[in-house]
């Protein structure tokens, strides 16, 4: 794929010696990536039940409850 006359390339447009930059570099990224997915897991949780009126009288709803999934 040709370079386009118009667009720099990302890194020609990064300033490497910037402060972020140079963090990025050190970070762990592995070791961050490896220890998400078990601290955000899915997790089935129990509702709590809520009283309460709307116009048509008392009313119980069952909130935050769930599987958590999409």
């Amino acid at each position: 794929m040709g370079d386009d006359f118009f667009r720099n390339r990302l890194d020609q447009m990064i300033d490497f010696r910037h402060p972020l930059a140079v963090l990025a570099n050190r970070m762990p990224w592995q070791e961050f990536e490896a220890s998400l997915p078990q601290r955000w897991a899915r997790q089935v949780k129990a509702g709590k039940k809520i009283e309460g009126l709307d116009l048509f009288g008392p009313v119980s709803v069952v909130a935050g409850g769930g599987n958590n999934s999409p």
